[in-house]
């Protein structure tokens, strides 16, 4: 049974990671984790734990972690860097879904987020994205969760890179729900008021998941040039990325390459010449990837997935999973 605890747990990646461990098998949450709620249960912040658990939110300095296994770190950019270190030197595996572990680079770190306290730890981290690094996560002690965007890009384009079958920029028009800002209230235009019936672009100056992207398009020996416009859509959770690129000539359907690099995952289903929905896998640690050619020798590749859960929560939990030598399933396996 892993000992857990989830900082940062009222916010909507907290209170996913707090329904997942809650229900999982073989892990027992000791700690929920948020200065804002402290003293208030936790069913109170997710409802449907109402009958499930009865425990509160503590205050970050009321949290013990010597009896904790893992400690999963939902917070925003900055906060993660602070305690890691010392959790690490207690034996503590540390599960950061935030930034602030993803990028090899502390200066690159600086421009898209803040100064970073700890670039020491930087070389430490293995980047978690679950079906690439399984042999790497199982002997980590402090692993970063790749972004949203970050994993659904991965999904779609890691097959290609690491064969060389691209032949030019990639262009990847993303979209994502609400909810991938976080929870706040500081923000008018996040409001699902605002929102609703309305739709967007944003960060078209450049989005801070693109270095994410590149750094792990560029590891599996991907050169293409890649070019990202986020967009925001009139809905709650989701990512629906389209991939579009020039393939070398004579490469296979790029449903072939995708479904060949991903067989036997439990998490990614792939289809020729179909589109997926967000339907389909919101709710559920899924992503769904369908691919079809683009005249002779263009693809389009369709990555979607949960936000929350696969581009977050879920794929925490996936290496919660792998680095305890916990079937991988476990805790996951329901449809959404």
């Amino acid at each position: 049974m892993v000992q857990a605890a989830v900082v940062g747990a009222s916010g909507y990646v907290g209170m996913e990671l707090a329904r997942l461990l809650v229900l999982h098998p073989q892990a027992r949450v000791r700690f929920f984790v948020s200065r804002a709620e402290a003293g208030k249960k936790v069913a109170e912040s997710v409802p449907a734990l109402d009958g499930f658990c009865d425990a509160k939110f503590c205050a970050p300095e009321d949290a013990d972690y010597s009896e904790c296994d893992a400690v999963f770190f939902a917070t925003p950019p900055g906060v993660a860097m602070r305690s890691a270190g010392e959790l690490l030197a207690q034996g503590k595996t540390v599960i950061d879904l935030s930034p602030d572990f993803r990028l090899r680079s502390a200066d690159v770190f600086a421009k898209w987020y803040c100064e970073h306290s700890a670039p020491e730890l930087l070389p430490r981290a293995v980047y978690g994205l679950s079906e690439s690094a399984r042999a790497e996560i199982a002997k980590a002690d402090l692993i970063a969760c790749p972004g949203c965007f970050a994993t659904a890009v991965a999904l779609a384009l890691l097959p290609f890179a690491a064969r060389g079958l691209t032949d030019g920029a990639i262009v990847v028009d993303a979209k994502s729900g609400v909810s991938g800002a976080g929870r706040r209230s500081d923000r008018a235009d996040l409001l699902f008021a605002e929102q609703h019936g309305n739709f967007k672009a944003y960060a078209i100056s450049g989005h801070r998941h693109q270095p994410e992207m590149e750094q792990t398009l560029a590891a599996a020996g991907g050169n293409s040039e890649l070019i990202f416009v986020p967009h925001l859509l009139p809905a709650a959770r989701g990512i629906y990325a389209s991939a579009y690129f020039p393939l070398k000539e004579n490469a296979p359907h790029p449903a072939e390459t995708l479904a060949e690099h991903w067989r036997g995952e439990p998490f990614i289903t792939v289809r020729a010449d179909e589109a997926p929905q967000l339907s389909q896998v919101v709710g559920g640690n899924r992503a769904r990837i369908g691919a079809a050619r683009l005249g002779k020798n263009g693809a389009l590749v369709i990555a979607a997935l949960d936000n929350l859960i696969k581009g977050a929560a879920g794929q925490a939990v996936q290496n919660m999973n792998i680095r305890f030598g916990i079937p991988e399933t476990a805790g996951l396996a329901a449809p959404g």
